[in-house]
């Protein structure tokens, strides 16, 4: 597997074909995949899901296109035994809360299935068989597993206009987000809310203390609107770029946006009230002409000059 792509649904794998025992080249220069086996030592016709029919795949593999060197042996060339094939990708749903399960982002996980089946086409009546299946790459931060892998048969279109049935193997695989996905996803989510409760704390603080040192100066009104800002940015840093609908947005962003926003109007709003109330006070002890040009107003509710 190569290549996830959750919203559209669909996944890119790269088959690789080898034969064991009787069906592996043992004259070739190397084994693959595992001991004793090798490339593939005949002419076989790969059907995916279905085969010939609308939603199937068919790949030739052929061994007698690989190269040889001066000794005659077969050179492995993976272009030669390879083949890229794109799938429809099953997303899982929990069907008690009526969501996708992309709403449990990042842990959410995908589901794909496929039937595989071999054949001889010049040998119409040899089974083919199957050992296994096996993904071995991760795709886009997803971790593949075997959720079911069992024997099958089924009828297939075959490519010269028959109809056969033959014997296969069935896989399920599941995917789920490796550990560093989710551990760099919560650790924003927590970064988020510490800079959310900081700016909450700061306006409780100032709301509730009638201690006139207690001031909510420039700098502090600078903070949530820094954080407005930042939030939103840390957001966009979540792997594969999750819509604004999951439901971790809805205990995160969502919500913090609100209560920074909040927090925001009623410091500004308090820090004006506290400034009015200071002008007031000195212009009622001083009166308005007592305040020169070189007078500076402090915050104790005196000046100095």
């Amino acid at each position: 597997m190569y290549q996830i792509d959750i919203n559209s649904r669909t996944l890119s794998v790269s088959w690789l074909i080898g034969g064991c025992g009787s069906y592996g080249d043992q004259q070739a220069l190397s084994s693959i995949y595992r001991p004793n086996c090798y490339m593939a030592n005949r002419r076989i016709d790969i059907y995916f899901n279905g085969g010939a029919t609308p939603n199937g795949t068919v790949w030739s593999y052929d061994p007698s296109l690989h190269p040889v060197d001066t000794n005659g042996k077969k050179i492995y060339i993976q272009a030669l035994n390879e083949v890229q094939t794109t799938f429809n990708l099953d997303i899982g749903s929990d069907r008690s809360l009526g969501k996708p399960q992309e709403h449990d982002y990042p842990f959410d996980w995908s589901f794909w299935g496929v039937s595989v089946a071999l054949a001889n086409p010049f040998n119409v009546s040899e089974e083919i068989p199957i050992i296994e299946i096996i993904p071995t790459d991760p795709a886009n931060n997803f971790i593949p597993s075997i959720h079911d892998d069992q024997p099958m048969s089924q009828t297939l279109a075959m490519l010269d206009g028959t109809t056969r049935t033959l014997k296969g193997r069935q896989v399920n695989v599941r995917f789920d987000r490796n550990a560093t996905t989710k551990t760099f996803v919560m650790t924003i989510f927590l970064v988020n809310w510490a800079l959310t409760l900081v700016v909450f704390h700061t306006t409780v603080l100032s709301l509730v203390s009638t201690d006139p040192r207690v001031d909510v100066s420039g700098n502090a009104l600078v903070l949530p609107v820094t954080v407005i800002l930042t939030i939103p940015s840390l957001r966009a840093l979540f792997p594969e770029s999750p819509p604004f609908e999951i439901d971790i947005d809805n205990v995160g962003v969502f919500l913090q946006m609100i209560i920074v926003s909040v927090c925001s109007i009623l410091l500004l709003v308090r820090s004006s009230h506290r400034h009015e109330r200071r002008q007031r006070t000195f212009y009622q002890l001083h009166g308005p002409h007592y305040l020169t040009p070189g007078s500076i107003l402090s915050t104790d509710g005196g000046f100095h000059v």
